[in-house]
């Protein structure tokens, strides 16, 4: 479904004209399903996009925001020119592999969440050449028109965008007790058709699990 057919099945349901409406603006309405697809991301970790930067001779640490735009996360990294995967731990695994791991340099086997901006890898080269390929879960991108389509496995996401914008008006009804019931069932099926939030308290088996404390990242394991 694109952002038109959306919001005309959210007016529909709200008694109102889906091409004049009467108590709703068409632009509110179109922030309202970005809004919610936003959302949606965040709980789903729909979109992926897989970037491919150099290793940098001497580096360890790489930023986000140097990698590419809208990132949530990184959860998986690749060396292709080695055909291998680079595996994730924490800084205390790091610790109690060597006392001055920081120091010693090779191709990579390791990486480590440093905080949402920030990711290292270990050993770090000593010498340019190879790429990094990192599989990253991102914010989505703008849809700018009617006809714009929101990237989703299946139609089940597109039933989520019309349950948040009918509790995000009910809200603007002040009728809260439909928004309530509307957000939890939206909640509901979120997290339990598309898995669970990016941010959890639940613990994980490791491969699979968000590191890093109170500042807490996801590593996947497919």
């Amino acid at each position: 479904m694109n952002r038109g057919e959306i919001r005309t099945r959210i007016l529909t349901a709200m008694n109102d004209d889906p091409l004049q409406p009467v108590r709703y603006d068409i632009a509110q309405q179109n922030r309202t399903i970005l809004e919610g697809y936003e959302t949606i991301c965040e709980q789903a970790l729909l979109e992926r996009v897989t970037y491919r930067i150099p290793r940098r001779a001497g580096t360890m640490l790489y930023h986000l925001a140097g990698i590419g735009d809208n990132i949530q996360v990184p959860w998986r990294i690749w060396l292709p020119d080695l055909h291998r995967r680079v595996e994730p731990v924490e800084l205390n695994d790091l610790d109690a592999r060597h006392e001055l791991w920081q120091t010693i340099q090779g191709d990579p086997y390791w990486w480590f969440p440093v905080d949402f901006r920030s990711f290292g890898i270990w050993p770090f080269p000593a010498q340019g050449g190879g790429i990094l390929e990192v599989d990253c879960y991102t914010w989505p991108t703008d849809v700018l028109d009617d006809q714009g389509e929101f990237r989703a496995p299946d139609t089940s996401a597109h039933e989520l965008l019309c349950l948040y914008g009918e509790a995000e008006n009910y809200l603007r009804q002040w009728d809260t007790s439909r928004a309530i019931d509307l957000w939890q069932q939206f909640t509901q099926q979120s997290q339990g058709q598309h898995g669970e939030s990016i941010l959890s308290s639940r613990d994980h088996v490791r491969g699979n699990k968000p590191v890093g404390g109170r500042n807490q990242l996801y590593f996947g394991g497919v």
